[in-house]
């Protein structure tokens, strides 16, 4: 396993094969265009995160609120990505800005375990805080 492992190092140097990426991709479902405006500059401000895309395309909202089903469109939805340490303080100011009355948001949360070295160490770097 060793040996197939540092061929594969060898052969493509651009790849993180590393167990730990240092990053997460977040996933959270906006109300309307105008959520999305208010937040991204937030966002962008404070180094939340490193790269945001953002789908309006056919994203439909499911769910049962006081026994009846939900259904909502029009919405948007944001992929995010940002480094580890981040994740907690990009949840709350999600939270904060968009779901002040709503706690129970939708954020979704998955860690990759590869990917172009390159864009894993600039996430990381772009994501740092304004102290550090």
């Amino acid at each position: 396993m060793n040996e197939r492992r540092a061929k594969f190092a060898d052969e493509y140097p651009h790849v993180w094969i590393d167990k730990v990426t240092g990053i997460t991709q977040c996933q959270v479902t906006l109300p309307d265009l105008n959520a999305v405006s208010i937040l991204v500059p937030i966002l962008w401000h404070y180094n939340l995160v490193a790269d945001i895309e953002t789908i309006n395309d056919g994203v439909i909202k499911t769910f049962v609120r006081n026994d009846e089903l939900m259904v909502e469109d029009g919405d948007f939805k944001l992929l995010m990505t940002t480094a580890d340490e981040r994740v907690d303080m990009l949840k709350k100011v999600v939270g904060e800005t968009i779901f002040a009355h709503d706690p129970l948001f939708d954020f979704l949360t998955f860690s990759p375990s590869t990917g172009n070295k390159n864009y894993i160490e600039w996430v990381i770097k772009q994501t740092t805080t304004l102290d550090g």
